[in-house]
């Protein structure tokens, strides 16, 4: 599912909408003379990358035989901030190219045609941002 969903947002979303992907940022916490959390393109590379570091670097350890506590606390406690950091710009991403699918109608097919059957990928992505958990889901 993890993967799926960044294929998604690649290809669905960074990739065909980059204008305001790449430029644009949502911010979502703002305080007086202490600066701002926004969420961009950076964010959420920065958090797949780091998540994929430590990932990678505990299998790796643990195939060679010996994994130090710091490698096995990370693996299990990085989540705690990189989960909510990479979620909120995965939604921030979609919410910022909206506007272009909307506008363009991109990849929406609509009725009357002669299959008589209508897709909107614009509802498709609010349906996504809906729908997406709060929370980790671990199987």
């Amino acid at each position: 599912m993890q993967v799926a969903s960044r294929i998604w947002l690649l290809w669905g979303i960074i990739v065909p909408v980059s204008e305001p992907c790449v430029a644009g940022q949502v911010t979502i916490l703002k305080t007086e003379g202490h600066g701002s959390l926004e969420l961009d393109l950076f964010t959420l590379l920065m958090a797949w990358s780091l998540s994929e570091v430590v990932r990678y670097s505990f299998f790796a350890l643990k195939e060679a035989g010996s994994v130090p506590y710091a490698s096995l606390w990370l693996r299990y406690s990085s989540f705690i901030v990189l989960y909510p950091i990479g979620v909120a710009s995965e939604l921030a991403m979609v919410w910022l190219g909206l506007p272009t699918i909307r506008d363009s109608k991109m990849w929406s097919y609509p009725m009357p045609n002669m299959l008589n059957i209508s897709f909107d990928y614009y509802v498709i992505c609010l349906i996504s941002v809906a729908s997406a958990p709060p929370w980790p889901q671990r199987k």
